[in-house]
């Protein structure tokens, strides 16, 4: 069976995303959904899931997936799941992106800024801290284990408990940065609501609608097999 033939009608998208048992999730500004193959499944309140927009999925080392979502950050241990204690920091209540560390911490971006649970413990982090801006969308980590943040006012590399900044001044396309990947050679891409960045050798280099690129913003990037980069624009 493929979508068409459940009858399940899915509008806006907010993310699609396959976990390692080979089902997609797919997150709408309507719903959280699954599909395994065979059958589409929405999960709702009944299940443990609000009403509300996704944005990004991950699944972590030991198999959970974390979804990101308007009305906080959700975790699927395979047979239930469990919302984020809001409670713990009012910074949850809004969640962008997630990202698995492999030292085991889970990095979560939002709209108030930055956390970081790390052993049952939450660390934050706002422009106050360091941060360009307080909102963040991508997050992302390098082979020497520094990550790299994207948010509404800049690209900003997290090493050693410090931020260092790059905005338009350094040659980034736009400040509002969507989505952030790393390529096999360890090049950073940096996707932004005024073009594609690369950031390489401590330079940065752009294009946009202006020289390549048929519109400016870019929102999805992947690498394939063979090297070649995939750009999802809007």
């Amino acid at each position: 069976n493929d979508l068409s033939e459940t009858h399940v009608t899915i509008r806006t998208v907010g993310f699609l995303f396959f976990d390692a048992k080979g089902s997609l999730w797919i997150g709408t500004f309507n719903g959280l959904y699954r599909f395994d193959g065979k059958a589409v499944y929405k999960f709702t309140e009944k299940d443990g899931v609000p009403d509300s927009l996704f944005y990004s999925a991950m699944q972590d080392q030991s198999g959970a997936i974390w979804i990101s979502s308007g009305d906080g950050l959700l975790k699927w241990d395979g047979t239930k799941f469990t919302t984020i204690d809001r409670s713990a920091d009012p910074m949850l209540r809004y969640v962008h992106v997630s990202y698995a560390d492999p030292d085991g911490s889970i990095w979560i971006g939002t709209q108030d800024g930055l956390a970081i649970l790390r052993n049952g413990k939450f660390e934050t982090y706002t422009k106050k801290d360091g941060l360009p801006d307080n909102a963040v969308w991508a997050i992302v980590q390098d082979k020497q284990g520094d990550h790299w943040i994207g948010t509404e006012g800049g690209l900003s590399k997290f090493q050693d408990g410090k931020f260092t900044n790059y905005d338009k001044s350094n040659g980034l396309a736009e400040n509002i940065v969507n989505t952030l990947r790393f390529d096999q050679h360890d090049v950073l891409w940096i996707g932004t609501e005024g073009g594609l960045s690369r950031f390489y050798n401590g330079k940065i280099e752009s294009i946009s609608a202006k020289n390549g690129l048929p519109k400016d913003s870019v929102w999805a990037l992947h690498e394939d097999d063979e090297e070649n980069l995939w750009v999802g624009i809007n």
